[in-house]
């Protein structure tokens, strides 16, 4: 028994330490990753309150070449939007007036950035709102980077 416990701790340790990421795609809807179906991998930890966003901004490849690292905070009102304006990107996704509608009302928002060593950023954007059908949470998101490019997280 005494052994179950001492392997216990650093095995505790070890899952603590390594934090909790959530693996999600960005898939794209406009821009030029649309024609080489390129899919982001992103991996997020804490988006409703702090946490970090990793990428890889190359065509379908998992933190191999084109590595950006940046992190999450929840997003305030108008002195967010104003450096980080997404409605275009929700308005393309969703349809016109989206942003307006659910996303600039929603309690829970948050918005990452990060930049690659190559120069090339990524802005996403994400908020949870309640199904009425049903009661369980839903989490809606997009995205763009530097490239022209507009992405719908799922």
């Amino acid at each position: 028994m005494r052994n179950l416990v001492s392997l216990a701790y650093p095995c505790l340790l070890a899952v603590s330490l390594a934090g909790c990421y959530q693996a999600e795609l960005l898939r794209p809807v406009q821009g030029p990753a649309v024609a080489q179906s390129r899919v982001i991998n992103i991996k997020i930890s804490g988006v409703f309150n702090s946490g970090s966003l990793k990428a890889d901004l190359k065509a379908n490849q998992v933190w191999h070449t084109e590595a950006c690292n940046g992190r999450w905070e929840p997003a305030g009102d108008s002195e967010t939007k104003a450096a980080n304006d997404m409605t275009e990107a929700w308005d393309t996704v969703y349809g016109s007036g989206y942003y307006a509608e659910r996303v600039a009302k929603a309690k829970r928002r948050a918005r990452g950035s990060c930049t690659s060593k190559q120069g090339t950023t990524l802005d996403v954007e994400v908020f949870e709102f309640e199904d009425s059908k049903n009661g369980r949470m839903i989490r809606q998101g997009v995205g763009k980077d530097s490239r022209g490019n507009i992405y719908k997280l799922g």
